[in-house]
């Protein structure tokens, strides 16, 4: 007889994308190389963590009212302690910018340096807010190309979260050599942060290469931090590298009719009430957490009988598919039995069948079915329209 129950689990944890700072030197290990790179990924993150810094409450929200820029830059170094300077190969040596009235109720400090930014600057003459080496700048394009800092991203762990089908990919999907889909699906959205920035986009300030799981991103401190925003958020939000599968095996009696076997296979409740009356029972509920990218595997049973349930995802177009295949053994002196059945299942949703397999004076009726479960969303990646960093309305003129 098959065991009632048997539970297997494969747990697999994830860990957030790793960052290795690249200063275009080679690959040999050598001190000076080692040195260089510590010293760059901790001038990059130092510079990232003053941006961010700007994006804390502040302590007494205040409200300015034509009020003078150089005021506002004043009270956003006093409550956050950030260094601000201008480029003044940029904005000039006059000093009248500091005159410029500004009007805004700012949530935060980088709100109101936002607001103080849109006052400064012309129609065509565009002034943006980065990081050098410690001190928040108001700059031009001109003055972020100085800027630009080399990061290397090593995403494995978001790349195995996206659906089986992306990861594996199709021939002559790619545009890219070398690229999966899935690659090329995370490289899109990249393209979405500060989208008329990128080289691929037709822009100066940013340029991204893969190497199979890690992606070489040259850009300004505030779009590698825009980035790692972003990083942050597909972590939270796309499936977990695994799923959870839930199968049941239950033998109907001979006392159930076709009719009552054929409405459990769509209708839960009237199987549990063949359950509840011992027209049926539940052989074995095995559940296994599996990689949504591998196959995974479950034997169920003893060496004379025993049921094999293999999950297997599938390249689909338009869901994550997976395959369920379930075979049937049994040894017996006068010949060995074997009996399969494959279910096409989608992540979510319910998939069943019925198999009947030979018995001693009449077909068992066995049915199968199995439930794919990831606990977070898994839509994210496919919305891949440009994203802007959050700006405060400003206040009318």
């Amino acid at each position: 007889m098959i065991h009632p129950s048997l539970v297997i689990a494969l747990a697999i944890f994830a860990k957030p994308p790793v960052v290795q700072q690249e200063v275009g030197l080679p690959a040999a290990t050598t001190q000076e190389t080692n040195t260089e790179r510590a010293l760059a990924e901790t001038v990059l993150s130092s510079d990232i963590a003053l941006l961010r810094r700007l994006d804390t409450p502040w302590t007494a929200v205040p409200s300015f009212d034509q009020t003078p820029a150089g005021e506002i830059i004043a009270a956003i170094r006093n409550e956050t302690g950030v260094r601000i300077a201008i480029d003044q190969r940029a904005l000039g040596t006059s000093g009248g910018w500091e005159l410029k009235p500004v009007t805004c109720e700012p949530s935060t400090p980088r709100a109101a340096l936002d607001a103080v930014v849109r006052e400064l600057s012309w129609e065509d003459d565009a002034y943006r807010v980065d990081v050098a080496s410690g001190i928040v700048v108001i700059t031009d394009t001109s003055g972020q190309r100085t800027l630009r800092t080399t990061a290397r991203y090593t995403l494995d762990d978001l790349l195995n979260r996206i659906s089986p089908r992306d990861r594996r990919g199709n021939p002559g999907d790619d545009d890219i050599a070398g690229f999966t889909l899935a690659t090329a699906k995370l490289r899109d959205f990249m393209l979405t942060v500060d989208s008329e920035s990128w080289v691929e986009n037709g822009g100066d300030l940013a340029s991204v290469e893969f190497l199979d799981n890690v992606a070489s991103v040259k850009a300004t401190p505030a779009l590698h931090s825009a980035l790692r925003t972003l990083f942050d958020e597909l972590a939270r939000a796309l499936p977990a590298p695994t799923m959870e599968w839930t199968s049941r095996i239950v033998e109907f009696t001979p006392e159930a009719s076709d009719a009552e076997v054929a409405a459990s296979l769509a209708d839960d409740v009237r199987l549990q009430t063949l359950i509840d009356v011992g027209q049926a029972s539940i052989l074995a509920a095995p559940k296994v957490l599996a990689l949504r990218t591998e196959p995974a595997e479950i034997t169920i049973g003893n060496e004379s009988e025993s049921f094999t349930i293999k999950i297997e995802p599938a390249v689909s177009p338009g869901q994550d598919i997976f395959l369920v295949r379930a075979t049937f053994a049994r040894k017996r002196p006068t010949g060995d039995t074997v009996s399969s059945v494959v279910l096409r299942a989608v992540s979510g949703l319910h998939a069943a069948c019925l198999i009947e397999i030979p018995g001693e004076s009449r077909p068992r009726r066995l049915l199968l079915d199995a439930l794919g479960v990831s606990h977070t969303a898994s839509q994210l990646l496919r919305n891949t329209a440009p994203r802007q960093a959050p700006v405060e309305d400003p206040a009318p003129k």
